[in-house]
């Protein structure tokens, strides 16, 4: 197996991925190949390391899925990459949090790959999840949607707070792959210097003489509605009956578009003033689920990846 010449990106969600996906990963002039591409993502990797049985997984029979598109990659000089941030987790499943099992998978197919790891605070990250699922359909309250208590055992909220101890799956992915082999970068260096952020991911592959143009890349962007939006939004999902789970996930849906019309006019002409009440509520509500819960792990995240992480905001 040959896969010297893989980067392979693991998320997590909700820290500019399309941004990557769309801006670097697909450019031949950036120095990166992404045969495997489609619209949205690398949907391949789903299938391959993410649904698959556990049965069914063969790392020879996997590997061989790929063997064309890094020979071609190869030959063409390009650094090859496969990108999917659900390879970490998804946030909005259930059954999502499948990390370590992954990345033995990945592990088991592409030994020498190097590995891409964005994290994100933790506050912002439950906050911009919680909006996601909310745009997605969902009915649940910000207290519902994290809260641990006063659940049956065998029965947990939709995202677990746990996940979000980043040390965790970085650790394990160094001790899978090797130290040097894992770049970690905050979601934060992005939006507060997307040149060194790229820069960062350049030095890790080796890939040189590049020529970084800001204006080239996409415009950097919360895709998430207001926090009143989504309240209003959260009322009115509990008007729909969606025939099956998906039906408002798809962009092809007529009434996702009607809603995301709607929602994003609302979004325009709601007073600021209602908009910022709600943001505080759900702040404040999620700094009280959450309090000291992430200081130990950031100070060993930190530690791991050799970045103070209290410069970008993290509770350390």
């Amino acid at each position: 197996m040959s896969d010297s010449n893989l980067l392979i990106h693991i998320g997590y969600p909700k820290t500019a991925s399309t941004w990557l996906q769309q801006g670097i990963f697909k450019e031949a002039d950036m120095g990166f190949s992404s045969p495997w591409r489609s619209d949205w993502a690398d949907p391949i990797v789903i299938d391959k390391f993410i649904t698959v049985d556990s049965f069914s997984f063969c790392p020879q029979k996997t590997y061989s899925a790929f063997e064309k598109g890094l020979q071609n990659a190869k030959e063409k000089g390009l650094y090859s990459v496969l990108s999917q941030e659900m390879l970490s987790c998804n946030f909005l499943d259930q059954s999502g949090y499948w990390g370590k099992e992954v990345a033995d998978r990945l592990h088991s197919v592409f030994p020498q790959a190097k590995v891409l790891i964005i994290i994100r605070e933790q506050k912002s990250m439950i906050l911009s999840a919680y909006g996601q699922n909310i745009r997605k359909g969902g009915r649940q309250s910000i207290e519902q949607f994290i809260s641990t208590e006063n659940f049956k055992s065998g029965r947990y909220p939709l995202f677990r707070l746990y996940v979000l101890k980043y040390d965790l799956l970085i650790k394990y992915y160094q001790e899978l792959f090797g130290e040097n082999q894992v770049l970690v970068l905050p979601f934060e260096l992005l939006k507060k210097d997307p040149i060194s952020y790229i820069e960062h991911i350049f030095n890790f592959v080796g890939i040189q003489n590049r020529i970084i143009d800001r204006e080239r890349f996409p415009v950097l962007t919360n895709a998430n509605y207001k926090s009143f939006t989504l309240k209003i939004h959260k009322i009115i999902n509990n008007f729909f009956i969606f025939p099956y789970r998906g039906y408002i996930n798809s962009s092809d849906s007529f009434l996702w578009k009607c809603l995301w019309k709607s929602f994003s006019l609302l979004d325009k002409y709601i007073p600021q003033k209602l908009q910022d009440q709600e943001k505080l509520y759900l702040d404040k509500t999620v700094s009280t689920y959450i309090k000291n819960m992430y200081i130990e792990s950031n100070q060993k995240t930190s530690q791991l990846i050799k970045m103070d992480l209290s410069k970008f905001g993290y509770d350390c």
